[in-house]
């Protein structure tokens, strides 16, 4: 499952890098969509991951000392992994890029 996914994830950034490069105005019009959506996705898995944080910490008063242990390894297991917060950071920063790649490679209209 996870080839899948990353053979899904390097042709989408392949698809935009190309799109940015060979069709720059058709690109312009999508990434603005695509910025606000994974901004919006970073919003999302930054609010559940303080959500569970801080459910898990104003229950520990109730957990029986006895199933600690079990309780911190259920605790560790739940919420968003770091990564995937990284992750969307780095296609914002990915956009960000692609949207400057005319200037980058000298290819832009001056106006």
């Amino acid at each position: 499952m996870e080839f899948a996914i990353g053979i899904v994830v390097v042709a989408m950034l392949g698809g935009l890098s190309i799109l940015a490069y060979r069709h720059h105005e058709i690109f312009r019009k999508i990434a603005l969509p695509l910025y606000w959506a994974s901004l919006l996705t970073l919003l999302a898995l930054a609010g559940e991951f303080l959500g569970t944080r801080t459910t898990i910490k104003a229950m520990r008063p109730f957990v029986d000392p006895e199933k600690a242990t079990e309780a911190q390894a259920v605790a560790a297991s739940l919420g968003t992994p770091w990564w995937a917060m990284i992750c969307v950071l780095g296609f914002v920063a990915y956009l960000f890029f692609l949207l400057f790649l005319p200037m980058i490679l000298g290819t832009h209209k001056k106006a």
